[in-house]
């Protein structure tokens, strides 16, 4: 499994224009351990992120959150990339790191709104190459970076903040624990809330349940574990921490509608879609 870290590791935050020289394989679907936004402000290319291909076209922009799997296929592509840890949350408050769990990755912005946060994206990358920036300058650029992110957040039809936050927390917990919390019991334990309650707000701001959002949170690790191509069905299936491959390949057929075997050959003829290109 390809874990790709921070280019500049001592730096909270990173600016890099779209065809930067990528420090690993770009040709090989990835995961990163940071966020990543991408402004394509001329489009031409595509990109897989988890199961889903999108094509790269003017004016859009995509959020890629740690854990997720990730292809790049710029072709004549244009933009510019904001790249953090999570050390950045320190210093953008109120925005948290759940805040940015998007259930879709691709965030809809009007053409002059694009262009004023391309604006801001630009002011960010005179700062953070300037190596000898002052301390207010760094702020500065958190700053910039705030603005971002709250514009970003707002397309995302949040119907309230106290649902978001809970809901959104929630997601988090699932990214981490998934592999060895099923469920609901358990979240709502690491949460200090009721089961009522926990259901009320994922209902309320996803409009699911939280059983149905952790199923869905198996399924998509398990098309994560099958895009990086590592781990047999077989190998999976004890990955996730199934009781045995039957359990899983009934859980997998019953909420894909798919064999494990079928959900496998559909990943691969997907991904080969992109890296046949890159190749």
């Amino acid at each position: 499994m390809k874990v790709v870290s921070l280019v500049h590791p001592n730096k909270v935050l990173c600016v890099e224009s779209l065809d930067y020289s990528n420090p690993y394989d770009f040709t090989e679907v990835h995961k990163h351990d940071y966020f990543e936004i991408l402004f394509i402000r001329k489009g031409g290319g595509s990109q897989l992120i988890d199961d889903q291909s999108f094509t790269l076209k003017d004016h859009s922009v995509f959020v890629i959150h740690p854990g997720q799997v990730h292809l790049l296929k710029r072709e004549i592509a244009e933009g510019m990339i904001i790249q953090f840890g999570k050390g950045i949350f320190a210093h953008i408050f109120p925005i948290e790191f759940h805040h940015l769990l998007f259930t879709q990755p691709q965030v809809f912005v009007s053409e002059p709104d694009f262009l004023h946060l391309y604006s801001l994206i630009e002011q960010i990358s005179k700062i953070v190459a300037h190596q000898e920036a002052s301390g207010l300058s760094v702020f500065k650029s958190y700053s910039y970076v705030q603005i971002i992110l709250i514009s970003l957040i707002e397309r995302q039809s949040v119907k309230d903040l106290k649902s978001s936050s809970i809901a959104t927390r929630f997601l988090e917990l699932l990214s981490v624990h998934i592999k060895d919390k099923k469920n609901v019991v358990d979240y709502m334990k690491m949460l200090y809330i009721s089961g009522d309650t926990l259901n009320y707000h994922c209902k309320h701001v996803f409009g699911k349940t939280p059983l149905s959002l952790i199923n869905e949170e198996v399924v998509k690790e398990t098309k994560r574990l099958m895009l990086l191509g590592k781990h047999s069905i077989v190998e999976i299936a004890y990955e996730l921490n199934f009781n045995s491959p039957s359990n899983f390949s009934s859980f997998i057929k019953k909420n894909t509608g798919k064999t494990p075997k079928q959900l496998n050959l559909y990943i691969k003829n997907l991904i080969c879609l992109i890296i046949s290109v890159n190749l």
